[in-house]
């Protein structure tokens, strides 16, 4: 609030963000710290546009400029609004909202740990990703130790380490970060495993994409 008071250009970023869908609530944070909306909603979208000098072709709703656009249930600063469509460069894909996983059932004794039902889960595979940028298909490698995973996945810049990977049941989920047009781009992954094939979802900044897999021999 105390920039836009003074008159400087700024911008939000996602940068370094462990989870994506803290984007829009930090924003709000400062909405509800004075910023004005309609200023917080231009450091989304046109502020950034015009600061890296790509303002004719994005940052704003206007004829014959990128139509990468989010439609949304009500006030995008409102913590009960939904995303109900999602366009990237004139195409809609449709936003698939992670569903809240079950927990395994232990073995029957009061307080047991859930137990990982699928350790087959290690390995090569390849992943076939439906990203809002197109299909494209990368190799994943595991390695699984308990519930702790670890290991790499490709990238368009080659492979890259994932993170907080977990393996609860047959739920597999972990984090990995791009690097898209000069940014950190975090990517959080959750896939069920069933034999030799997986299928999820991934999302960043606040968009979702399905993915689905199949382990090498």
């Amino acid at each position: 609030a105390a920039l836009s008071k003074a008159g400087v250009k700024f911008a939000f970023t996602s940068g370094n963000l462990t989870k994506a869908s803290d984007f829009i609530s930090n924003a709000a944070k400062a909405v509800e710290a004075g910023l004005a909306k309609e200023e917080a909603l231009k450091a989304l979208t046109l502020y950034p546009a015009q600061i890296f000098g790509v303002s004719e072709q994005l940052g704003s709703i206007e004829q014959g400029k990128i139509a990468n656009l989010i439609v949304t249930t009500g006030d995008l600063f409102n913590k009960d609004t939904k995303i109900k469509y999602t366009f990237v460069d004139g195409k809609q894909f449709e936003v698939k909202f992670p569903e809240t996983p079950k927990r395994p059932e232990g073995n029957g004794r009061p307080g047991a740990a859930p137990v990982a039902a699928n350790l087959n889960a290690a390995g090569n595979w390849t992943l076939t990703i439906n990203s809002p940028a197109g299909t494209m298909n990368s190799p994943l490698n595991i390695q699984v130790d308990k519930e702790n995973v670890t290991g790499e996945i490709g990238s368009p810049s080659g492979n890259v380490s994932i993170t907080n990977g977990k393996l609860n049941g047959n739920e597999l989920s972990f984090t990995y970060s791009i690097n898209f047009q000069g940014q950190q781009l975090n990517i959080n992954a959750k896939g069920k495993v069933e034999g030799n094939s997986i299928n999820g979802s991934m999302e960043t900044m606040g968009t979702s994409f399905d993915f689905t897999g199949v382990k090498k021999p």
